[in-house]
């Protein structure tokens, strides 16, 4: 029982390792006076040593040393038999271990194996051996046996030595000639490929898989070999000795065991010394050695514990800051090993030492600045240490980190390189922190590096997560940015404000997190921009908040709010852009969204560079601002596309119509016509629906539904902006605004300035055959276009060429419209010119169009043709569509077709008023609200009105505008505003007699823009036809002297008046868009540290003189902006 003391040892210079034994011991065995049982051990001595301290017949321990003969190569095979060898031993390179050779049997380098030859009749030899002379070359040594015939000449040419040194090429004479000398070419010599092999010595330390070098010292294919099986065992030594013997000034010691089985060394060969996994660390020669003791006090450096147990109940393992150092003295183990000694390690300091284990047993206590490889942590604390294998149970592991996010290569190689001079001296300070390898069950890891292993559960937060697999737990803490997954498969796991980002460090080629199933709070998940080799994959779980970024892909789960940004595979989008057809796309693998639940967030970035695709899934509250939506269900939410300059349809506010026609093809062409399809908003396929069994599960679909359906009072549904080129519009309270309809069938919803069917050139070809079918639903303004209308009520607008089979049209401007049944209140009746030949046929596809889609329903015959010809020229040809069978197609005698439908009159005089006896207007909207208020938009609300017959909608004014909209919902959103202006909105009532009621007036102020920009001048510069390179940097600050965080940068060089390039930033300051164009920046790099300083260099080709200026625009995060800013540049030249 040691209850209280010290032992100490100072002397640093007598440690037993080498750092050219390869991670071994500097010990041997030696036969000295004829013994078997002596070790020489070789040591360094210095000032350090006391006298006396290893004077003969002093005893001595060896702490954990074994004998080692594992790793010897048993069998191999050759992978590449290498070119330029030359027979004899060669040593061999790489894989885990050292020390094999191989004794190799090669070819004769340059030995001729074929040659070419034309010989004359003046070639005369006697037959039999002959020599050769090279005489374009200088390879010797070829003999060759000739045939010849009665005339003496060659018949045959055998070769008997094939020399060395040649070439192919070499031309060679045969000597010995009876007349002319006979001469051929080499054609094919032996390259010095190894043709047999065998181990000279097997080394120590190699590993089934080992992939070794065969040494070549000339140029040529290096010969490789793959390691099959090794052989070879560890035996523990005896632990005491008697100094026996000294020589070489004290630096070599004999040492004799003390052990009773004296012959234990007798047959022990072809090994090294060393402590199994322990690499040579911590290997001394000590003097103090504890045995079956009990161990509660007191400072122990360099002693050697065995079958002890070890550990102070009144040590405290939680003070992980060392706040009280005393009780951390109180019981101090430091500079030894525990390895395979039978020792209970419990509630003390372990410092510089190396904990292998096997039977030594950990219970508690603090591991600080050691290594520890292979055995069980119960409990307890490791500091600032490393772990290079082994299970973690529980406690805390604590601020072992050595890369901290630096994932360039010198910081890797430099920590790699003192891994192993450290592991391979006894120094006693550590270099390399950080989890290599393990288990992790339980506990908390905090402020640390994880490199590899498997974690089960605990909490790991504020802390780098480089490669490994999570299986459960909790990832992160409060502060977003402090946790980083770089590179990992996540079966399950609880994410709170971390970073899951895969990024490519200097380990490895690329990164890629696996995310199988868990829940994600807050964070980054996907992967960096630059690279896109690195993966980030999301299988299944719920993402509950953060951002989704970059070349991330979501393939299944629930996403309940925050950022989806992925522009995973963006590049092979647009070289392959996806077809606008409305057929749904089979497959998946170039979208970002493969399927899911989305219920909330932003799920795009709204913008017409890289963006996200989604491929199916149900859309159930959030602002969709993606690139392309394939099929799914969109219950609820806004779903914007680029269409936003761009008014689609409606009437001005002076009641007259808009240019329909042109402004649908205008916005049709950006979706198509730009270059790499730049757009974002298009629709392919899928349902805006509040009935979503009816489309997910139609068997259990019944009308009664509609009410457990339809509870989300609270929620909207906009399409605006937008494509939509096929599917189903269902939705009581979905509103499609400003948008141009392709394809798909409209059963119930609000239609509102929009274009629906337009005749426009699609793919080209028109669109004859489309499945445009208006089932039910209110329309709100703009254009309804050659398809068919069996319901709903058509508030206002113009029709062009529809199949009205019922209805209410309160105001409609008709145009060939064929009207079956329903109920007209107001509007005008047009019909137009068709340009027909003679025989009554269609002359210009506009006519085709209408007549074809209008006479091809079967309901046709009982509809009443209101005006469609000017002039009856229908009677000579009874089909006008067709000759002798035939579709016609029009050709007219100056060789163009005119595809341009007649321009509506742009006013209307024939105004039909309403039915008589209604004139009581309804009552004002009240309790008019506002709300939803941003830079560019506003939300305007309002409770029900009353009327004697009934409200049928909504007129929206805007003061110095007029009508900007009409709706049947209680709300309005106004967007397209201006930043910072104030604006002034009137709501009037309207019902079936059109009467309009008085207005309630109300107003806002949009929020202002938080944007700024700054201009630098600089001087000019001239250096012939290259301006040479510059550097720019320069600062951010606001009215209070402080830096800010920017959001986006935008830097433009300008040479004179022509700008050079617009360099885009993301919001870390870097330059986000390539820079090859030519006559523009050739390269560059802003960054912008925490300091708000931007700093970069950029070169590029000028002209003779050039003014370069610098202009930053920015955006804060989401402050209002100061009253003033200010910026400092400086433009040198080196």
């Amino acid at each position: 029982m040691w209850n209280n003391g010290n032992s100490i040892n100072y002397n640093n210079d007598i440690n037993i390792s080498n750092t050219n034994k390869n991670g071994f011991y500097d010990l041997e065995f030696d036969k000295y006076n004829n013994q078997n049982n002596v070790i020489k051990a070789n040591i360094s001595l210095g000032k350090e040593t006391e006298p006396g301290y290893l004077d003969i017949n002093e005893i001595v321990f060896l702490n954990a040393v074994d004998y080692d003969t594992k790793g010897k190569v048993s069998t191999y095979s050759i992978t590449n038999t290498g070119t330029n060898y030359t027979s004899g031993i060669y040593q061999l390179t790489g894989g885990s271990g050292f020390g094999m050779s191989m004794n190799i049997i090669a070819e004769s380098i340059g030995a001729v194996t074929a040659f070419s030859y034309t010989f004359n009749n003046r070639n005369r030899y006697n037959a039999g051996l002959h020599t050769t002379t090279t005489t374009n070359g200088s390879a010797t040594g070829l003999t060759v046996t000739v045939t010849v015939d009665n005339d003496n000449a060659i018949v045959t040419i055998v070769i008997v030595d094939p020399g060395v040194g040649y070439i192919n090429g070499d031309v060679v004479q045969i000597n010995d000639t009876l007349l002319d000398a006979a001469s051929f070419t080499v054609t094919n010599t032996l390259l010095g490929k190894i043709k047999t092999t065998s181990i000279e010595s097997p080394g120590l330390g190699y590993k089934e898989g080992d992939i070794l070098q065969i040494t070549l010292q000339n140029s040529g294919v290096v010969a490789t070999i793959v390691v099959n099986s090794v052989i070879g065992t560890t035996l523990r030594l005896p632990d005491s000795y008697k100094i026996i013997e000294k020589t070489n000034n004290g630096n070599t010691i004999y040492l004799e065991c003390l052990d009773d089985n004296v012959n234990i060394f007798q047959n022990l060969t072809g090994g090294r010394f060393s402590t199994l996994g322990a690499y040579n660390r911590y290997g001394y020669l000590h003097k103090a050695k504890f045995s079956k003791s009990v161990i509660q006090s007191g400072i122990f450096k360099r002693s050697f514990f065995k079958e002890c147990t070890i550990g102070n109940d009144a040590y405290d393992v939680s003070d992980k800051d060392f706040k009280d150092l005393d009780n951390k003295r109180n019981l101090l183990i430091t500079d030894t090993i525990f390895s395979n000694t039978l020792n209970t390690l419990s509630k003390a300091t372990y410092m510089n030492s190396f904990i292998i284990g096997n039977n030594d047993k950990w219970i508690n206590g603090i591991l600080y600045n050691s290594i520890w490889n292979g055995m069980t942590f119960l409990s307890g604390l490791v500091k600032e240490s490393n772990w290079l294998d082994g299970t973690f149970e529980n406690g805390i592991f604590y601020n072992s980190k050595s890369f901290d996010y630096n994932l360039a290569a010198p910081t890797f190689d430099t920590i790699d390189n003192s891994y192993n001079t450290t592991y391979y001296t006894a120094k006693t300070l550590n270099n390399r922190y950080s989890w290599r390898n393990g288990v992790f069950n339980g506990g908390e890891f905090y402020k640390s590096d994880w490199e590899d292993g498997t974690f089960n559960k605990g909490k790991f937060y504020n802390s780098k997560f480089y490669k490994g697999v999570i299986n459960g737990g909790f990832i992160g803490d409060i502060n977003i940015g402090d946790t980083h997954v770089f590179n990992a498969l996540i079966n399950y796991t609880t994410v709170d404000n971390s970073k899951l980002v895969a990024k490519k460090y200097i380990k490895t080629q690329k990164s890629d997190i696996l995310w199988v199933d868990g829940v994600f709070n807050s964070g980054e998940f996907g992967t960096d921009n630059q690279s896109i080799l690195n993966t980030a994959v999301w299988k299944h779980g719920i993402f509950n908040g953060g951002r989704f970024i970059n070349n991330g892909r979501w393939e299944n789960g629930i996403f309940n709010g925050g950022k989806f940004l992925s522009y995973y595979k963006w590049n092979e989008n647009d070289k392959d852009p996806i077809s606008l057809s409305s057929t749904i796309d089979t497959k998946s693998d170039k979208y970002s969204w493969v399927d899911g639940i989305f219920n909330g967030g932003e799920f795009g970035s709204g913008s017409t560079g890289p963006n996200s695709n989604w491929f199916s899934g149900e859309f159930n509250d959030g602002i969709f601002q993606g690139r392309i939506w394939n099929s799914g269900i969109f219950s609820y939410g806004k779903f914007t596309g680029s269409n936003i300059n761009t008014v689609i349809g409606g009437l001005n506010t002076d009641g007259t119509a808009t240019q329909q026609y042109a402004n649908a093809n205008t916005a049709l062409n950006n979706f198509t016509s730009i270059k790499n399809y730049n757009y974002y908003g298009l629709w392919r396929s899928g349902f805006v629906t509040d009935l979503k069994d009816k489309y997910v599960d139609k068997k259990n679909y019944t009308t009664l539904k509609r009410a457990s359906d339809t509870t989300k009072d609270n929620k909207r549904t906009l399409i605006e902006n937008t494509l939509w080129a096929g599917g189903t519009f269902d939705h009581t309270k979905a509103v499609m605004s400003n948008s141009i309809w392709l394809d798909g069938v409209f059963n119930n919803g609000t239609f509102t300035n929009s274009s629906f069917n337009p005749y426009l050139i699609r793919s080209s070809k028109f669109n004859l055959n489309d499945g445009c079918i208006w089932n039910n639903g209110t329309f709100n303004g703009g254009d309804f276009y050659i398809s068919k209308w069996n319901n709903g009520i058509f508030n206002s607008g113009t029709a062009v060429g529809m199949i009205w089979n019922n209805g209410t049209a309160n105001y409609m401007n008709a145009y060939n419209v064929f009207w079956s049944n329903g109920l007209w209140r107001n509007g005008n009746w047009k019909g137009s010119d068709f340009n027909l030949e003679e025989d009554g046929t269609v002359k210009d596809n506009y006519t085709k169009q209408i007549l074809f889609r209008g006479m091809s329903f079967s309901s046709t015959k009982y509809t009443h043709v209101w005006n469609i010809f000017k002039e009856e020229k229908m009677s000579v040809n009874k089909d006008p569509l067709k000759t002798n069978g035939n579709l016609i197609t029009s050709n007219p005698e100056d060789g163009t077709e005119d595809d341009t439908p007649p321009t509506p009159p742009i006013t209307f005089t024939s105004v039909i008023s309403g039915p008589p006896g209604d004139t009581t207007p309804p009552s004002s909207p009240g309790s008019l609200t506002v709300s939803e208020i941003t830079t560019t938009s506003g939300k305007l609300s309002w409770t029900a009105s009353s009327d004697n017959v009934g409200v049928t909608g909504y007129n929206i004014y805007q003061i110095g505008v007029g009508l900007i909209g009409t709706v049947t919902t209680l709300f309005f959103y106004v967007t397209g505003l201006s930043t910072n202006t104030a604006y002034t909105f009137t709501i009037r009532a309207v019902d079936n007699a059109g009467n309009e009621s008085s207005g309630n007036t109300t107003g806002f102020t949009t929020l202002e823009d938080d944007s700024l920009t700054i201009t630098s001048s600089a001087p000019n510069y001239s250096y012939g036809d290259w301006l040479i390179p510059d550097t720019v940097s320069g600062s951010l600050y606001f009215a209070n002297g402080q830096p800010n965080e920017v959001i986006s940068l935008l830097l433009v060089l300008t040479s004179n008046t022509t700008p050079w390039s617009e360099v885009n930033f993301n919001e870390e300051g870097i330059i986000s868009q390539p820079l090859n164009a030519s006559n523009t920046i050739r390269n560059g790099t802003i960054t912008l540290d925490a300091n708000g300083v931007a700093e970069g260099v950029y070169w590029g080709i000028g002209i003779p003189t050039c003014s370069c200026k610098v202009t930053i625009t920015g955006r804060s995060s989401g402050l209002p902006i100061p009253s003033a800013n200010s910026a400092s540049f400086t433009i040198t030249r080196p």
